[in-house]
């Protein structure tokens, strides 16, 4: 998400997916499909963000 010209991370609440972009550990198993399968739920859909300052980053509402 780009906010102000800068790119946010978004954590979507209740959705537990694979990691596939960490730096310190490798993709874990089904991440390329839980990526696929976030863009085609989401792309070109509104969503409301809040910001949650306990962990420095947007959530979806």
């Amino acid at each position: 998400m780009f906010l102000n010209g800068n790119i946010v991370d978004v954590r979507l609440l209740l959705i537990n997916a694979p990691e596939t972009v960490h730096p310190d550990i490798s993709d874990e198993p089904l991440g390329a499909e839980a990526v696929a399968r976030s863009r085609q739920i989401l792309i070109g859909k509104q969503v409301q963000l809040e910001y949650d300052p306990r962990y420095d980053h947007f959530v979806d509402c």
